[in-house]
């Protein structure tokens, strides 16, 4: 073999060997690393935010991605919430996915399971499943509510407001509630704002004006709110009345009732029987037969109120005031007497005193003590006479002994 073929060969072994180190090169060369699925510390539902905040155990510079399914992006779903949500974590792995836009919306939404996922490269990652309960839904409602009452926008025609009520339960028991429902519908063609409407009952009633605020309602929205009506014990009305004024801030039409009526079941008076025992002190002086129960001007006079519950309703908080229709007849010294609570069949006793100031000859006077349970106002009285000597010169036979 010469010289020159045994180059040649070598030549050839020595690109084969190359070619096999290229081919071998590329074929053994990493597979880019792929991200890792981020962790989800922890999760709350924010009222502020208007849905749930989660944060990652990662920042942004290993998450982020340009498309939505590139680098990662979170998505929140779940069988109860109007839309799917995404959102891309901070730089320092928070986020927050807010459920829905209006106080409206939030009123749609109802308790149930949702979803975290992570959306990387083209896959889905169960991150986590959160219960949304039903305060939460709550909190996230009112805090709407109240950024939808503070906003206004541009006035013009096509806002029109369609409001419906409705009381729950009826008749309503005096001393107990009812719960008053507005439903608000927008039915314009423009956003309403500031949409408000006030029920004023009558003066007799004793009732208590009811504000319904709904804020901002896009065209077609419909928003229910819900308001306590407080009957008082006291009420003796079967029936009472609510005039209905409506508010919005640019003007809108209103389509609603004028008025608003409930029907209420006034409670019984307790039933209660009263007698009232005159205890004399008169400073030891000596009586005189003849007038055992007569009195003069600087005596002392005890009285005795006893009280007796025979009916079915119960007597609550009550007070008995002593009531002197001649003020100058007699000064009070205890005009007041704590009696309580007195159920169906309980009695109670109080103790009044007076000082006698009307003078000798006067007509007798009469006493009265008032029976008030703290709600209904005054349910009984009770009575008895003070019969003063006569004057000298009035004869002896004025006042007879009882």
């Amino acid at each position: 073999m010469s010289r020159r073929t045994r180059e040649c060969r070598a030549a050839r072994v020595v690109v084969v060997s190359l070619a096999a180190v290229l081919v071998t090169g590329c074929g053994s060369s990493p597979k880019p690393i792929r991200n890792p699925v981020p962790n989800l510390i922890s999760s709350v539902w924010s009222g502020e935010a208007g849905g749930l905040c989660v944060q990652l155990d990662r920042g942004n510079a290993a998450l982020a991605g340009d498309g939505l399914m590139g680098g990662a992006q979170l998505r929140l779903t779940g069988p109860s919430l109007p839309r799917a949500v995404y959102a891309t974590p901070s730089d320092q792995g928070a986020l927050c996915f807010r459920i829905a836009e209006s106080p409206a919306e939030f009123r749609r939404i109802r308790p149930g399971p949702v979803r975290v996922d992570a959306l990387m490269e083209g896959e889905i990652h169960e991150l986590d499943s959160v219960l949304l309960d039903q305060a939460s839904i709550d909190r996230m409602f009112e805090a709407a509510l109240i950024a939808s009452r503070n906003e206004t926008g541009i006035a013009g025609p096509g806002g029109e407001v369609e409001i419906e009520y409705r009381v729950e339960p009826q008749p309503i028991r005096a001393g107990g509630f009812a719960s008053v429902y507005a439903t608000a519908r927008s039915t314009g063609t423009r956003p309403v704002y500031r949409v408000r409407t006030t029920l004023e009952p009558e003066a007799e009633s004793g009732l208590g004006s009811l504000v319904f605020d709904f804020g901002r309602l896009e065209p077609g929205e419909t928003l229910e709110l819900e308001n306590r009506l407080a009957v008082p014990r006291r009420t003796r009305v079967s029936a009472a009345e609510f005039g209905v004024i409506p508010t919005e801030a640019h003007g809108a039409e209103f389509d609603t009732p004028d008025s608003v009526g409930v029907t209420i079941d006034p409670l019984p008076l307790p039933a209660l029987e009263t007698t009232l025992e005159i205890v004399p002190d008169r400073h030891g002086r000596e009586i005189d037969d003849t007038y055992p129960n007569a009195f003069r001007p600087g005596d002392d006079v005890h009285l005795v109120c006893n009280v007796r519950n025979f009916g079915d309703s119960p007597l609550v908080g009550g007070i008995a005031r002593l009531r002197t229709p001649k003020p100058e007849t007699a000064s009070v010294r205890i005009g007041r007497a704590i009696v309580g609570d007195l159920p169906p069949s309980a009695s109670g006793r109080v103790h009044i005193w007076l000082v006698v100031t009307a003078p000798l000859g006067s007509d007798p006077v009469p006493i009265v003590v008032e029976i008030t349970d703290s709600d209904l106002g005054v349910v009984a009285e009770a009575t008895a006479l003070l019969r003063l000597e006569p004057a000298p010169e009035e004869g002896m036979d004025s006042v007879r002994a009882d």
